[in-house]
């Protein structure tokens, strides 16, 4: 009988295992198609293009986590996707003290999404055994080459080709170069790491090489400073984890050769597509630059080639390399020696070749560093971006995220409103929303806390991970570690200098390998046990974290709390965030009545209490119902156009008072009461002098402007407010709001729209619009609208 129920007990677990592998190959497969939504909704950087996706994704992880089998983990791996957890609610909690709540709350769905991805990848690692982060790595490779295939697909087509550029640099699917740039790399790491791996069949090694060559040459296109310095900083570590450094340098090089022998025609894209944009594409041949379809026919030729190349290569190399393996130590290091040498001699080269062409070095670099300090961007119309090494204006971001920092070092600005901070202090007239670097950005918007957590998170996975590389002893999944670590470093580095957090489609790779290299184990064969060879030892601390020692029952179950408590977080909140935008786009699609459109966004701002963007909508309906008035025949059509107008020009004031650190906004007020004042003196209701009520009174209007159809009709017949056919001054809050304007003088009108664009000014002091809009309102002169 014990025998029976030992073989009942091993028959039950090897189905409960192979069910549960099933179960993560089949999530790992989930998230990598989560990747393809979130890349092709141009990068899924506006919350309407991730929000489906992210309650998708919180949907699945409450039913695999609440109702799949119980998780395995340490106390230390859940402890730090448990920190993960804690910034998430750290940056919920922001909303507290941020002038824009709206951007804190947004930031809190998007972190919120990132922690449930990390654990959902953790369990899909995990579940599926020692393939798990192969699988994932593997599934994730293709999904960032299927981006790739896309880009070169619409590349070949050879159809509206300058929509693929934006000032000569590729940006399709992303719609950010930048971000396009370390997506392709991160999967360029991944090819490359797992082609390192011993034993591969020589279809595979073809394969990852030429995919590693595509990725990394399609990279090029959007000419990535980031990327490229990227590249040389993340290259020594393949070196560094690599199981099989003979074989990684082998492939570095090659691939290095055939992206150099690519790299003029590649690069060669750049100007004709700048050209092109401009409308200058018929004159680029008399100009000596070829047009853009020739250029880009040549690049592909390139492209092609040096993926046949390298596929050629990685498949005789495994096949050389397997009938002369194992090589005897003395072969493999004068091997070595001799690739280093080679490797030295083409610095030199290179170095004098350099010296050749730009004169004396020790002036190059002076000039060099000269362009760093001055944080200039790349100037004067170069042939390529990578000669240039200007910081773009990045010193100056940096600079005032670290002076944010200062002034608030424990609670930060509040997630996601650098911006306002910014704008109150740039020194320049560049214009952005995040300080190019996400932990200057955490230090800014959330202080200490914020900063210290993500940091240990990001900090503990990648000092787990490679800790586990060097303990593990099968050398696929060292291979597969050494891919991920490679591919997160990428994004990493990347990260630091640039914006990419924001944009879903770059950063949730990363964040699902980060989720991997927390889960995988080192001591794990195939079937899901310690390896036979060494037993406890050759797993260490990893087989004892896989065997259930260690306190991993409460890890699982920290894991399995935090990973349901931030799904069920983010349905609801997601939810909410949803809706709301749904509603405002109901209200901006035109299909309905404008009652409808109002309706809709009275209820978007129920749903968002925080957000203005309800307001804003609901001003844009009665604008365009004050433009439908002044074009009808109806004898009170003037005065149902200033009916809508005044409630327009409140609708935006109810939107200042929700964002008030918003210098747009406020100058968008300023402009819809100056709106209506014009319009109210076209009509003949105001005293041009300005010291009347808001009547039928006498008094010439100004010059025609954007409201001449309403010349002189509100002198005669009068209407109340609301009265006028075409009014949507309909209830008795929108009547008073007509009443209170119309009790206005044009000089209460003038000061009260100087008041919101004064805000805007000292909001924004180097923005000219505002200057523009402040001097023409005080000298009396119509402002544009």
């Amino acid at each position: 009988m014990g025998t029976r129920y030992s073989e009942r007990v091993t028959t039950s677990s090897s189905v409960s295992r192979s069910t549960r592998g099933r179960l993560g190959l089949g999530l790992a497969a989930f998230l990598a198609a989560v990747e393809l939504g979130l890349a092709f909704r141009a990068g899924s950087y506006f919350p309407r293009s991730w929000l489906p996706l992210a309650l998708a994704v919180a949907a699945v992880a409450l039913v695999l986590v609440g109702f799949g089998p119980r998780p395995h983990f340490s106390r230390g791996q859940a402890l730090l996707l448990g920190a993960f957890g804690l910034q998430a609610v750290w940056t919920g909690v922001s909303l507290a003290w941020a002038g824009s709540s709206t951007n804190a709350w947004q930031e809190a769905d998007r972190t919120l999404l990132y922690v449930i991805g990390v654990g959902l990848a953790a369990l899909a690692v995990r579940w599926a055994g020692s393939r798990g982060l192969r699988w994932l790595a593997a599934l994730l490779l293709g999904a960032i080459g299927v981006v790739a295939l896309a880009t070169l697909g619409r590349l070949a087509a050879g159809s509206e080709l300058v929509r693929l550029f934006t000032g000569g640099r590729l940006q399709y699917p992303v719609t950010y170069w930048n971000g396009l740039a370390a997506l392709l790399m991160m999967g360029f790491w991944l090819a490359l790491g797992l082609s390192t791996a011993p034993r591969r069949a020589w279809w595979r090694q073809a394969l990852l090489l030429g995919t590693a060559v595509a990725l990394a040459e399609v990279a090029l296109l959007p000419q990535s400073r980031g990327a490229l310095w990227s590249f040389f900083l993340v290259a020594p570590w393949l070196l560094v984890l690599s199981a099989h450094r003979f074989r990684a340098v082998a492939n570095l090089g090659f691939v290095c050769l055939t992206v150099a022998l690519a790299w003029p025609k590649l690069i060669g894209v750049f100007q004709p597509a700048r050209l092109a944009a401009r409308g200058g594409g018929a004159q680029a041949g008399a100009a000596g630059v070829v047009p853009l379809p020739t250029a880009v026919e040549q690049a592909l030729l390139a492209l092609l080639l040096s993926v046949l190349a390298a596929a050629a290569f990685g498949a005789v190399s495994t096949l050389v390399e397997a009938r002369l393996s194992p090589l005897e130590r003395r072969w493999a290091r004068a091997i070595g020696a001799g690739l280093v040498m080679m490797a030295l001699v083409v610095a030199g080269f290179g170095v004098v070749g350099l010296q050749r062409a730009k004169g004396d070095l020790s002036e190059l670099a002076r000039d060099t560093w000269s362009q760093v300090a001055a944080d200039r961007g790349p100037g004067g119309e170069t042939s390529s971006r990578f000669s240039d090494v200007g910081l773009n204006g990045r010193l100056e971001q940096w600079r005032i995220a670290w002076r944010a920092f200062e002034e608030q070092p424990l609670l930060g600005l509040g997630a996601q409103n650098y911006e306002f901070y910014f704008f109150q202090h740039r020194t320049t007239g560049l214009a952005v929303r995040q300080p190019h670097s996400q932990p200057m950005q955490l230090l800014s918007e959330l202080g200490l806390p914020g900063a210290a957590l993500w940091l240990l998170f990001v900090g503990g996975v990648l000092i787990r991970g490679t800790r586990v590389r060097f303990r593990m002893t099968r050398g696929v999944n060292r291979a597969a570690v050494t891919a991920a670590l490679l591919a997160v470093g990428s994004w990493f580095i990347h990260s630091s200098a640039d914006w990419l957090w924001q944009l879903g489609g770059v950063s949730w790779p990363a964040v699902l390998l980060l989720g991997g290299l927390l889960a995988v184990r080192s001591g794990e064969t195939e079937t899901g046990t310690r390896e036979a060879s060494g037993g406890r030892r050759a797993g260490g601390r990893g087989a004892a974290e896989g065997s259930g020692a260690g306190g991993s029952g409460a890890g699982g179950r920290i894991l399995q709390g935090v990973v349901i408590t931030t799904a069920a977080a983010l349905l609801v909140s997601g939810s909410v965030s949803y809706l709301s935008l749904r509603y405002l786009a109901l209200a901006s699609a035109g299909n309905g009545t404008p009652e409808q459109a109002l309706a809709a966004t009275h209820t978007a701002g129920q749903l968002d209490p925080f957000t203005p963007e309800g307001a804003m909508a609901e001003a844009q309906v009665y604008r365009e119902a004050a433009r439908a008035a002044a074009a009808s025949s109806g004898p009170a059509r003037a005065w149902a156009a200033l009916d809508n107008l005044a409630l327009a020009a409140a609708a935006r004031q109810r939107a200042a008072e929700r964002e008030p650190l918003s210098w747009f906004i406020a100058y968008q007020t300023g402009l819809a009461l100056l709106e209506y004042r014009e319009a109210a003196i076209e009509a003949g209701a105001l005293d041009a002098p300005g010291d009347g009520p808001l009547d039928s009174g006498s008094g010439e209007a100004p010059a025609a402007g954007a409201w001449s159809l309403l010349r002189g009709l509100a002198r005669s017949p009068a209407a109340g407010p609301g009265e006028a056919p075409g009014s949507l001054a309909s209830t008795q809050d929108r009547r008073e709001t007509v009443a209170r304007f119309r009790a206005l003088t044009q000089r209460e009108l003038t000061d009260l729209a100087l008041s919101y664009l004064e805000q805007a000014e000292g909001l924004n002091p180097r923005e000219q619009l505002v200057s523009r809009a402040v001097e023409r309102s005080r000298g009396g002169e119509p402002s544009e609208h």
